[in-house]
């Protein structure tokens, strides 16, 4: 079995370069120019003279976050090169890599995977302002997709493909065994332009890696209210800090660690984190030398340009671009604060203190900075190490191979699954494929059949029926869904024989005007019955009065909406707005209510506030019972019902026992009772 790590960053890079000045050449030279005209410097520099040989270097091992070295493994990324490498020598790169387990794509994914991450970072600013061509950056992103796949090839279906970034989502699709690292996950997902397509490649992966039990909650929700009102299953999900490799510091940290005391260490390119230490120097007035670390090669903007020369007039100010791992521990362990968040885990194993407020609370990491300036001693804190945390996330994919995989399921409302039966009407037995016993090997795809002639060997009391959906199809215009003749007749009919009762959501007006007077009707979910054409009160009034307010809010604020008002309370239709708009209302006002009122009830395409329930026409009938509905709100009726348990159309986590396949065989159905 072969694992691929697929990272943005590779930990080699290719020049014709010495290692000193390559280093310089890919790290150095955003410091040395400028592409404005109001150039903070530029210097001219000088290399030695390039050779017809071209070298991998290694970065520091540091430099690259979670890396994880495994002589095993394959590393899959971008790789960088300097000026002194061109086109024509990427083949040659190609076998040069392979002998140290590379796939090099010699592109980038452009900005989309900078956007995802830094809006679930909350840098939503320049995004917002920026004239950036969504659709443009959106189709390179898939266009470098394509190549890493493409360079990946045809692998194992035991082979393990680990994207440790979101620069590879629509790769992940293409394979069997996938890990995806998920860093920071929030709703401002949904701020990321084409959000529902990489979310869609994401829930096929089959195992996600989070680092912290609130990114799994806010997925969880995030999927939930997303997909809403349909019930989408969840990959494997595991919580595993990546710690460091402590045993590889431990080797190379040879030096005596001296700390400095009021020194800062941050990201060089961060306007942001500049802004924030110019705050502290204002508010504070206690001198403070900064550490502008180097290790990412993000091209440094103007205005950072322009505000170091402007912080420099106040406090000192080093740029540092460590050229090995022993200079970046240098730098790590001698700072007394960390506001630099990927290299937090190192920080604090050297007991450092770290910055937890964030980069765009200007005030509050001023006054954070103040207060562990003056914690001078060294903190505890727990370090995982990698070579611990590895193993464990593999074996969420490496177990699958021996035991049954099970995925969660994340809905609303949330219902246990069972195995359904489906009800054959065919009586026909003569006819091929008709298997008089009906019991076959259940499987998603062909669940369990019954003959139903050996379903009605018991005789039955009463069958309570739903009326939309299952007597009659749902429609756009529900004051029109008058039973046909046919349906008509057949009710009457089957009455003769045993009990028929109709339990719905619906008013008691409309019931009047739908079903026949001879039936009984429990109507607005048992709030009130009609028998021998009488209506009597089940319930008692409840003031909804608050709750209808926010769904008339909705409703204003929502084209195509409306608000049914009943005598227990309301329903908020929106099966005939945009279905986009129509579902995001939805999913709010769902939200809004949910938190105030127990009530609340979800139905097809409708949010409903309802005191009653349908299974309180047990407490009028109570054996021998055939229960028939299609929505979620029968599901009071299916679970608490000991009869047989219908459900027209078949839904995987519908607590009834059998189905059918939609009202033409309800119908037919009730016709076979007669």
């Amino acid at each position: 079995m072969t694992t691929y790590i697929l990272n943005k960053n590779l930990i080699y890079y290719a020049s014709r370069l010495n290692k000193k000045d390559s280093h310089a050449a890919l790290f150095g030279t955003q410091f040395k120019t400028s592409d404005t005209a109001n150039k903070s410097s530029k210097i001219d520099v000088q290399y030695e003279k390039t050779s017809d040989e071209i070298k991998l270097y290694l970065k520091p091992r540091c430099f690259i976050e979670n890396y994880i070295y495994n002589q095993n493994f394959i590393y899959v990324g971008a790789l960088e090169t300097d000026w002194t490498i061109t086109e024509s020598d990427h083949e040659y790169i190609k076998k040069l890599c392979k002998k140290n387990n590379i796939i090099p794509i010699f592109d980038t994914p452009g900005e989309y995977g900078t956007m995802i991450s830094d809006i679930l970072n909350s840098d939503t600013f320049n995004y917002i302002h920026s004239n950036l061509n969504h659709s443009e950056i959106y189709k390179k992103y898939c266009q470098f997709n394509e190549q890493v796949k493409n360079e990946i090839g045809t692998i194992n279906d035991t082979d393990v493909v680990w994207a440790q970034d979101y620069n590879f989502i629509h790769v992940l699709k293409e394979y069997k065994n996938t890990i995806l690292t998920v860093k920071n996950f929030n709703d401002l997902w949904k701020c990321i332009p084409f959000y529902k397509l990489l979310l869609d490649d994401i829930l096929e992966v089959k195992s996600l890696h989070f680092k912290c039990e609130n990114d799994i909650k806010n997925f969880e929700i995030f999927v939930s209210y997303t997909y809403f009102p349909e019930c989408k299953k969840l990959p494997n999900i595991n919580c595993q800090l990546i710690g460091i490799d402590k045993n590889f510091i431990d080797k190379i940290q040879n030096s005596k660690i001296q700390l400095e005391k009021n020194t800062i260490l941050v990201p060089y390119e961060s306007l942001y984190h500049l802004i924030c230490l110019d705050k502290f120097i204002n508010k504070y007035n206690i001198h403070l030398k900064i550490y502008l670390l180097n290790i990412s090669n993000k091209k440094i903007g103007q205005d950072v340009l322009n505000y170091l020369n402007y912080l420099r007039l106040k406090t000192d100010v080093e740029i540092v671009t460590p050229e090995t791992d022993e200079e970046f521990l240098h730098v790590v362990s001698s700072c007394q604060i960390g506001f630099y968040k990927s290299i937090d885990e190192y920080m604090k194993y050297f007991g450092r203190h770290v910055i937890k407020n964030s980069v765009y609370d200007y005030d509050n990491v001023a006054d954070e900075i103040y207060k562990k300036l003056h914690y001078i001693d060294d903190q505890e804190y727990k370090i995982s190490d990698i070579n611990d945390d590895i193993p464990k996330i593999l074996d969420f994919i490496r177990s699958d191979e021996e035991i049954e995989y099970k995925k969660q399921v994340v809905e609303l409302p949330n219902k246990n699954m069972k195995i359904k039966k489906q009800i054959i009407l065919n009586t026909d037995e003569s006819k091929e494929n008709t298997n008089p016993s009906r019991v076959v090997e259940p499987t998603q795809s062909n669940p369990t059949q019954v003959h139903i002639k050996d379903l009605l060997l018991d005789n039955f009391s009463a069958i309570i029926l739903d009326y939309d959906g299952t007597l009659v199809p749902l429609t756009n215009k529900p004051d029109e869904c008058y039973l046909s003749e046919d349906t008509k007749q057949t009710l009457l009919e089957l009455n003769k024989r045993i009990k028929v009762v109709i339990v719905t959501g619906r008013k008691k007006e409309d019931m009047d005007k739908f079903i026949p007077k001879e039936l009984e009707v429990f109507s607005e979910h048992c709030a009130f019955t009609r028998k021998d054409e009488k209506w009597s009160t089940l319930s008692s009034n409840i003031n909804f009065e608050l709750e209808l307010r926010i769904a008339n809010f909705y409703k204003e604020r929502t084209p195509g909406s409306s608000v049914e008002i009943k005598s227990n309370g309301f329903v908020f239709h929106y099966r005939n707005c945009d279905p986009i708009l129509g579902t995001l209302q939805a999913q709010k006002l769902y939200t809004d209510l949910i938190k105030i009122s127990p009530y609340i009830k979800l139905g097809k395409k409708i949010i409903e506030y309802k005191v009653g329930s349908k299974n309180d026409i047990f407490k009028y009938y109570k054996e021998n019972l055939i229960i028939c509905g299609d929505d979620v709100t029968d599901e009071d009726m299916f679970d608490e019902s000991k009869g047989v348990t219908i459900r027209v159309g078949y839904c995987e986590n519908s607590k009834a026992e059998y189905y059918v396949k939609d009202v033409n065989e309800m119908v037919s159905f009730l016709k076979h009772l007669i």
